[in-house]
């Protein structure tokens, strides 16, 4: 077979086979196999009809922010009200129906939104969460908020888990909020803090400046202004392509394919392999100075902005264990304590606050995270109550 001739056909058959993956949904189906074999609690109590408000929330979860922090300065354009922030993982965004519990019925809001409801007379409340969000991220939309007046707060809701320690980096989503020049500036100082969370602003910053090199070169011809480079042809002719397909519905879906495998592989790690992310370790060395590090440069950001910093222990289900070791436990507390006798921040300790019957299942466990309805409901009474003693009752509700 000729070259040319062969190259068609391997083209051909890799665009048939793309078209047919995105048309069906191969990974899907191989994770609800996998759920059926080792007995998995119903779908349904996942819940997907979870209340959505781009006025009080950050709908993309860290994919987008930069839009939603855009609407968030239309929407409180009234200063009169007082403004609460959340910030946290997924925990705040999802539920998981606890056994007992039917069937959704309508939309369902988590407790962030029944504490906006409580206080939708004296106080704006907002949403800025997503899945294993970093301490180091936390930070960064601390920045985000307390540099820009439109976006300043009453308060800032910070969510505390001790496993949420492990976590590091900045996510790709949040990059494009650089665009902001006066906050690039706060960006590059904090990474040249010299403190255990610069390393994560730093490379945040040079991913950022990769990014702009090549956009650069895709958008501009070589300076002579003649020829093109090779690699700038390639470039403008990979964004021409990826540009059309986007405009493609079927092409539209690949993100939920790419969800739809990720959950597919971490399925095959829980049921083939027992690695399960209940299981309890030990948090030291880079990762703990990295996260005790960025609350601590948060409770600083929010004292020096005259910002209330309220950070409450979340969470856990009693059938889950966090600490590997009581030194785990020990080296947690003082953190906390350190937080609230040394920075003045208000806490809350409601670890053990929701009964191991409110909790979801996950899988074919319990689910490590994730709150069920009733619980839900009394998490917004609580935080309420934090909230408002926080704050010494100025916002009523």
């Amino acid at each position: 077979m000729k070259p040319v001739l062969s190259t068609t056909w391997i083209l051909a058959a890799t665009a048939a086979c793309v078209a047919g993956l995105l048309a069906g949904s191969p990974f899907s189906s191989a994770g609800q196999l996998l759920d059926k074999m080792f007995a998995a609690g119903p779908s349904w109590a996942q819940v997907h009809t979870i209340y959505t408000d781009p006025a009080t929330q950050d709908v993309s979860h860290g994919e987008n922010p930069s839009r939603s922090l855009e609407l968030l300065r239309e929407s409180w354009s009234d200063e009169s009200k007082g403004r609460i922030v959340f910030v946290g993982n997924s925990q705040m965004f999802y539920m998981s129906l606890a056994p007992g519990e039917p069937a959704p019925a309508a939309v369902e809001k988590t407790y962030p939104d029944l504490v906006a409801d409580k206080y939708s007379n004296s106080a704006k409340c907002y949403r800025l969460a997503a899945p294993g969000m970093s301490y180091t991220e936390a930070l960064w939309y601390a920045a985000l908020l307390l540099h820009s007046p439109k976006l300043h707060p009453t308060a800032i809701v910070v969510q505390l888990n001790y496993q949420s320690f492990w976590n590091g980096g900045i996510r790709e989503g949040l990059l494009d909020t650089l665009a902001d020049s006066e906050f690039k500036r706060s960006v590059q100082e904090l990474a040249a803090a010299g403190e255990p969370y610069s390393d994560d602003f730093a490379d945040a910053l040079e991913r950022y400046a990769r990014r702009s090199v090549h956009a650069k070169a895709t958008q501009n011809p070589d300076p002579g202004g003649t020829t093109l480079a090779g690699a700038v042809l390639a470039n403008r002719l990979e964004s021409a392509v990826r540009a059309e397909l986007d405009s493609a519905d079927l092409w539209k879906g690949r993100s939920r394919h790419r969800g739809d495998f990720f959950d597919l592989m971490y399925s095959a790690r829980i049921y083939l392999l027992h690695l399960k992310p209940t299981t309890a370790r030990s948090i030291t060395g880079a990762r703990l100075l990295r996260s005790e590090s960025s609350l601590k440069a948060i409770a600083r950001m929010c004292n020096q902005a005259g910002v209330r910093m309220l950070a409450f222990n979340a969470p856990v289900n009693p059938n889950v264990s966090l600490y590997q070791t009581t030194a785990d436990l020990k080296r947690y507390r003082a953190i906390l304590d350190e937080l609230k006798n040394d920075y003045h921040v208000a806490e809350s300790d409601m670890e053990h606050a929701i009964p191991a019957p409110l909790w979801g299942t996950w899988m074919n466990g319990p689910d490590p995270l994730h709150l069920g309805r009733e619980a839900h409901r009394r998490m917004a009474a609580l935080m309420a109550e934090f909230i408002n003693s926080g704050l010494q009752g100025k916002l009523g509700g």
